[in-house]
């Protein structure tokens, strides 16, 4: 896929070069700006330019951000893709439950990445699938793609920082009254996938505020404050309110639910190249709504 991003430099990028622009106003990577030179990519006022050159207020500042070739170990698979948001640069997806995010032995075409694979080759267009955030198969909800490298640096350098807010509806086993946070460290063992609490552990921050509990249950809002591998999971389990269906950290198939109950709800960031603020919400599926009916009628 070929982007071009043009800019009118302002007086407060006078006197100031291409690369502190590149580096300051796009949060470009070292990377990226090597790629870009590399390409002759860089123009100013339509002319070739180097990186050390000078910006003067009133200049035209215009990139042309071509993508690889699409990476062939992906297959293309054609079918639903709920697209919730979708522009030049990044493309915000729904994820099903259920479904893994990259292609791995005995996924390799029933994955996220396939589908949004066909969902591009069926426009005739060539787009490397590079996803920002992380989901577990299980994880149901709001994933954001970048469509080309720069777009890619600029939100996994906002990832873990207060730009970049991830909310998460979860169904916890046990009553959960009041809201708090979790402070605890989060460890990886040597063996195995998951993950324990533990000294030594990655810093790993979980806010959480209930929005609707019973003495079977409760009804989670979330905020990541860190993006641990199993971060949610492993930190209700080490409070004693493990997520509903959750094999690895709790019961499996508690209440019904044939994963755990987990739902990536909410989602802020700041778009990657025109700087607004963005705001995106998904709906809780239709397995967590049936597993919240089922504990009510049991109240």
């Amino acid at each position: 896929m070929k982007r071009e991003y043009t800019a009118l430099i302002d007086s407060d990028w006078q006197d100031r070069t291409i690369k502190e622009y590149l580096r300051e106003e796009l949060n470009a990577s070292s990377g990226i700006i090597k790629s870009l030179k590399a390409r002759n990519g860089i123009y100013v006022n339509k002319a070739p330019a180097f990186v050390s050159r000078v910006l003067k207020k009133g200049e035209i500042l215009t990139l042309i951000l071509e993508e690889e070739e699409a990476r062939s170990n992906i297959p293309v698979v054609y079918g639903h893709l709920d697209v919730i948001y979708e522009d030049e640069d990044i493309l915000i997806l729904n994820k099903p439950p259920n479904m893994p995010v990259h292609p791995s032995p005995g996924h390799e075409r029933d994955t996220l990445s396939s589908l949004t694979a066909g969902y591009y080759a069926a426009k005739g267009q060539n787009v490397v699938c590079r996803f920002v955030n992380r989901l577990d198969c299980g994880t149901s909800g709001l994933i954001v793609m970048a469509k080309h490298a720069l777009a890619h640096s600029v939100l996994a350098s906002q990832l873990h920082t207060n730009a970049f807010k991830r909310g998460y509806l979860a169904v916890t086993e046990g009553k959960i009254s009041r809201g708090g946070i979790i402070d605890a460290p989060i460890l990886a063992p040597e063996t195995g996938i998951k993950r324990i609490v533990a000294l030594g552990g990655q810093p790993s921050r979980t806010q959480f505020e209930p929005l609707e509990y019973s003495k079977d249950y409760t009804l989670l809002e979330l905020l990541l404050h860190t993006g641990r591998t199993h971060q949610i999971r492993a930190h209700m389990a080490y409070i004693g309110h493990p997520l509903y269906g959750d094999w690895l950290y709790g019961r499996e198939f508690s209440g019904g639910i044939e994963r755990p109950a987990l739902h990536s709800a909410h989602l802020e960031l700041i778009h990657p190249l025109n700087k607004r603020a963005l705001e995106f919400d998904a709906p809780m599926p239709e397995d967590m709504l049936a597993l919240l009916e089922r504990l009510r009628v049991q109240k």
